[in-house]
């Protein structure tokens, strides 16, 4: 198949997310919420296969975008199902979903409390059994590129550029599944990003 033709079908998908459907991560039935969806990268597909999905961003402008590509794939209800909203209070009852995609997004935290309060969002909407996609900046291969940053001092990284991202660590990830109501179903994986920083890649089932 010509990649024109790939591209039709997936888009421009996060590649670890497609390895995640591919492996058959993602059921028929499976009820989704991208959370920072933007344009519905990480949508398209979904979108084209009638998943019942559903994406939350505070950009307006990619809101209205992905509106109208639903509206193009006849997806019923658009507005109810991609809305303007904040990661840390999310606008869904308990358990509401099967999969919960959170991509490039939680290192957007300006704190150690602002991640946990999106993470703790994330697991209340998510049925037991649920799995969590996650895709984050990490500590990994720091080297210095980047140093802590002292006004803050929780996880929150200065990089050259001014940029400020939380930075998720091995022992952040540890405490977390400690706290015994994630389990992980696959390994982490480690993206060295041109030697400047790393993503991480985070698959979690809830209990």
């Amino acid at each position: 198949m010509h990649w024109k033709a790939i591209n039709k079908i997936i888009g421009n998908i996060d590649i670890y997310w497609l390895d995640f459907i591919l492996k058959g991560h993602l059921a028929d039935d499976a009820k989704v919420l991208d959370i920072g969806c933007g344009e519905g990268r990480n949508i398209q597909y979904l979108l084209q296969h009638d998943y019942d999905v559903f994406g939350v961003d505070i950009d307006p402008l990619a809101i209205k975008y992905l509106r109208l590509l639903a509206k193009a794939n006849n997806t019923p209800s658009p507005e109810a199902r991609f809305q303007l909203m904040n990661a840390q209070k999310l606008l869904f009852p308990d358990q509401s979903f099967d999969v919960v995609i959170s991509s490039a997004v939680l290192h957007f935290s300006k704190s150690n409390d602002e991640f946990f309060c999106q993470w703790d969002e994330m697991l209340r909407v998510l049925k037991p059994g649920g799995l969590l996609f996650i895709r984050t900046m990490t500590d990994h291969f720091l080297e210095n590129s980047a140093n802590r940053d002292s006004t803050i001092n929780q996880g929150v990284y200065k990089f050259p550029s001014g940029e400020r991202r939380f930075l998720v660590s091995d022992e952040l990830m540890k405490n977390i599944t400690l706290k015994g109501n994630v389990d992980w179903i696959e390994p982490s994986k480690y993206v060295n990003v041109s030697g400047s920083h790393t993503m991480g890649v985070f698959v979690l089932e809830k209990k």
